[in-house]
């Protein structure tokens, strides 16, 4: 133990010995902007990335890709199937819903005059 630790009287948890001056600690300030880590790593995006001949490709290869093109297209179909019947399907419960704020207007309305009577 150093003698500035020895002659600061140790407390109850031990906190003295944190309070007695020493030398210079760091700062854990934010860094500048500048020198902070980027949020998300930065790479090549798709559109920069060139993309693979195919002609140089065995028949097996070429089968592959022409089997996954196929299957994305038919994916790509039923997605977009999909989501036109779900934005019908919204529609619809949008013009129910407003078929149904109107009847209860209407009947909140209608009670309203009643009451006044």
């Amino acid at each position: 133990m150093s003698e500035r630790q020895a002659e600061a009287p140790v407390g109850r948890l031990g906190l003295d010995r944190l309070l007695v001056p020493g030398p210079a600690r760091p700062r854990f300030d934010i860094l500048p902007v500048e020198q902070r880590l980027p949020r998300r790593p930065e790479g090549p995006s798709l559109k920069d990335l060139p993309t693979p001949d195919r002609s140089r490709l065995d028949d097996l290869r070429k089968a592959m890709y022409e089997q996954r093109d196929a299957r994305m297209a038919e994916f790509a179909a039923q997605r977009q199937e999909w989501l036109e019947r779900r934005a019908e399907e919204s529609r619809q419960r949008a013009a129910k819903n407003t078929e149904y704020a109107r009847e209860m207007q209407r009947r909140f309305l209608k009670g309203a005059v009643q009451n006044r009577g």
